[in-house]
């Protein structure tokens, strides 16, 4: 399992810079996050934390945490 922090939005970038990434990513999932500007920072934060934890308690051998530019940084967090 893989939780992936894309990058739009925090300095460059666009949808379709990341479109065929995440839906690639994104096969067989539901995902469900919060928008920006509406979620006030550190929401995005508290909310990856909160779906690592959740994650990591389901007793997966195999978990991965990544991102890019902005969700790079989150990841870190």
């Amino acid at each position: 399992m893989i939780q992936y922090h894309h990058g739009i939005g925090w300095v460059f970038g666009s949808p379709s810079i990341y479109d065929r990434l995440i839906r690639e990513l994104a096969v067989g999932a539901d995902p469900d996050f919060s928008l920006s500007p509406e979620a006030k920072f550190p929401a995005a934060i508290r909310g990856s934390y909160a779906t690592a934890r959740w994650i990591g308690g389901e007793a997966l051998s195999r978990f991965a945490v990544a991102g890019d530019s902005g969700g790079g940084t989150m990841t870190s967090c």
